[in-house]
């Protein structure tokens, strides 16, 4: 534990030099009661603060860019990252930029398609944070409130552009016209090509994405145009387990390469959104799958789930053992998470050994506080795609692809830290010099396939929306974890769900795994390394963010 005391001693020491004798004697009682923890004795909790916004031109020809320079401040760690978008009022079209040069992280270029109608497009948004991971959104027709991790306020600053386009316009989605399949049915295991027909007024269609479900047993299987050269011939796999039935056209996904898209779904009755055009499906079309073998539809079952040890010093590690029955096709992931209920801190563990993946281990940081964690969460798959969550305090129902229950076994071990930091005594005539200290964990990379949750993103198990969609981000979670395909991860997001979790996107960042979200009928696509930097204090990114982070 002595590196641990040097460590921090080297942290306070330059800390102390930018910090005001009062604030460090406020800092030192929390310390002192602690527990152990390790904390630095200076803080930024304040979001940076916008203070102007220049465009480099008040015109821009369609095809062209221009430059908008962000002027804020920020208390301590420094203006880390922007974005600001302009909408088109009339026609509804948002053009967004985003900061990616962490050296000038205020001066932004946003890019215009050469297909972009003319028109004058307004500042409607802008985000803001720093180093620290603070947060400020300023939003044009904002009426609400603030968020918990996020402040958010009426954007009352004024900035807008022209585009100009004596050329080609294209501002229409591409419209389906014939969908055919290669045949009327599909032994399980094999694949079937799906041919898409659409016209498109000059651009040319860039992506095409169709879903079809087994409404008997609400399983999904949904196909992806990767291949750029013929977006619109798409080849659809079936799992070797899959069980006999017919599957459906529900939804079809048409975008072309300006930016338009076209989002058919068959039980539609709503109103089309701002970017993308929404419709009733009128098309039918299915196939059956047949399978004369062995069909795993059902998702493994836990019947105990033992720990090497029942306490752990604070670093080390200690092993989970899970066991649990399936049909045919056998375990193939588990995951489990502990929580101290004290603290709400979670320690999860996630099987990466295909080999033996119900063995786990799970690690500890040296700086984890002592404390009793017992187990809240178990998550069992197969190598069929039927999964089972068990959670401890659920009340809700089970999701349409997932089943969700209660969890009813008790597990726990006990975490033992009693390493002590005494704080060094502060010299009130130091000069205060200027630093960028940051918290012991906070430049601590992320190995790959390590799990990544955050306690802000608990659902309250009452609310079965919030518990389904958060079900769905941890799937994908893991999805993106084990991902070895060549090209993007396609993820198909439920209508219902308007936000993504901030550990959703640390994971893209940490596996660097390219992802195509199809979602609301925008394709929002992360290409491997763009997915956001982290922000520790932002625990969701809105879709509409995202749709303008990467142009959808």
């Amino acid at each position: 534990m002595k590196k641990k005391q040097t460590l921090a001693m080297l942290l306070a020491a330059a800390m102390v030099l930018s910090m005001p004798v009062g604030a460090y004697a406020e800092e030192l009682d929390g310390v002192e009661n602690s527990a152990g923890l390790v904390e630095p004795y200076i803080v930024d909790s304040e979001a940076p603060k916008l203070n102007g916004i220049t465009l480099s031109s008040e015109t821009v020809q369609a095809g062209e860019n221009l430059t908008v320079t962000i002027t804020a401040v920020d208390d301590l760690t420094g203006v880390d990252f922007c974005q600001a978008t302009f909408v088109n009022k009339s026609t509804k079209r948002h053009l967004t930029t985003t900061s990616y040069d962490r050296k000038n992280p205020n001066v932004l270029t946003l890019e215009t398609s050469e297909y972009e109608p003319s028109g004058t497009y307004e500042l409607d948004e802008l985000f803001l944070g720093d180093t620290a991971g603070n947060n400020r959104w300023y939003v044009k027709d904002f009426v609400g409130e603030s968020g918990d991790d996020t402040v958010i306020e009426k954007l009352d600053f004024n900035c807008s552009f022209t585009v100009t386009n004596d050329g080609k316009v294209d501002d229409q989605p591409p419209e389906l016209t014939t969908i055919k399949l290669s045949a009327e049915s599909v032994t399980a295991g094999d694949s079937l090509t799906v041919t898409i027909n659409a016209t498109d007024d000059f651009s040319g269609i860039d992506f095409c994405q169709a879903t079809f479900v087994n409404k008997s047993t609400k399983r999904h299987l949904t196909t992806t145009s990767y291949d750029r050269k013929n977006p619109n011939v798409l080849t659809l796999e079936t799992s070797e387990y899959e069980p006999s039935g017919t599957y459906e056209l529900d939804e079809l996904f048409l975008g072309d390469t300006a930016g338009n898209n076209r989002w058919y779904v068959k039980d539609f009755v709503g109103e089309s959104g701002d970017d993308t055009v929404i419709e009733k499906l009128d098309f039918n079309c299915s196939f059956t799958v047949t399978n004369d073998g062995k069909v795993d539809d059902q998702p493994p079952e836990l019947t105990t789930i033992k720990l090497s040890a029942e306490s752990v010093t604070a670093g080390d590690s200690l092993t989970v053992t899970i066991n649990a029955t399936d049909d045919f096709s056998g375990i193939d992931f588990c995951q489990a998470t502990f929580v101290n209920k004290s603290t709400k801190r979670h320690l999860t563990t996630t099987s990466y050994d295909r080999k033996n993946p119900n063995v786990l281990t799970l690690e500890t940081s040296e700086y984890e506080p002592s404390g009793t964690y017992e187990l809240d969460e178990l998550f069992l798959g197969d190598t069929a795609g039927n999964n089972r969550w068990y959670v401890k305090d659920f009340v809700g129902e089970s999701g349409d692809d997932t089943v969700i229950e209660k969890l009813d076994f008790d597990s726990s071990f006990t975490v033992i830290n009693d390493d002590t930091v005494t704080p060094p005594p502060t010299d009130p005539e130091t000069p205060s010099t200027p630093t960028t200290p940051s918290r012991p964990n906070s430049s601590t990379t992320t190995a790959p396939g390590t799990p990544i949750n955050y306690e802000s993103e608990k659902p309250d198990p009452a609310d079965e929306q919030a518990v389904e969609a958060y079900n769905f981000w941890q799937n994908t979670k893991r999805e993106i974890r084990i991902y070895e395909r060549a090209g993007s991860l396609r993820v198909y997001v439920p209508a219902d769900v308007t936000y993504m979790p901030a550990s959703v996107m640390e994971t893209l960042r940490v596996e660097n795994v390219p992802v195509v979200l199809q979602w609301q009928g925008h394709r929002i696509e992360i290409p491997a390394g763009k997915a956001q930097p982290k922000q520790p204090l932002k625990a969701y990114w809105p879709m509409k963010t995202l749709c303008e982070l990467y142009n959808a």
